[in-house]
């Protein structure tokens, strides 16, 4: 009987480990042998990746958790497949075209 108390308590701890580990995805697009590209933007920053198909989109979404989003296949244009570049259009000189350089403020909390 202890063995058998035993037996299952090991599976049980087996099974709930994995259990948490697991992740899954679901892959909305109905073909994923398309060769429509997709645009995704990265985030709320100003790069875009270009991918092979919707299922490749969601499939970065899923396994990188990395938040793009689906836009204007003209923000990459001049972006290679699977390329994360800056999107296309989106300019990088600052306010009122003039360049500006940023200085970072570093704050030190404790000792």
């Amino acid at each position: 009987m202890k063995f058998i108390i035993s037996t299952f308590f090991i599976l049980s701890v087996l099974a709930l480990g994995s259990l948490v580990a697991a992740k899954v995805c679901v892959i909305r697009a109905t073909n994923c042998n398309s060769n429509v590209n997709v645009c995704g933007r990265y985030g709320k920053s100003d790069l875009c990746k270009r991918f092979q198909n919707m299922c490749d989109f969601e499939s970065a979404n899923c396994k990188d958790n990395a938040g793009y989003t689906a836009v204007n296949a003209t923000l990459c244009t001049g972006i290679a497949l699977n390329q994360r570049r800056m999107c296309y259009g989106v300019s990088t000189t600052g306010l009122g075209g003039s360049n500006i350089i940023v200085q970072p403020i570093v704050i030190k909390t404790g000792k």
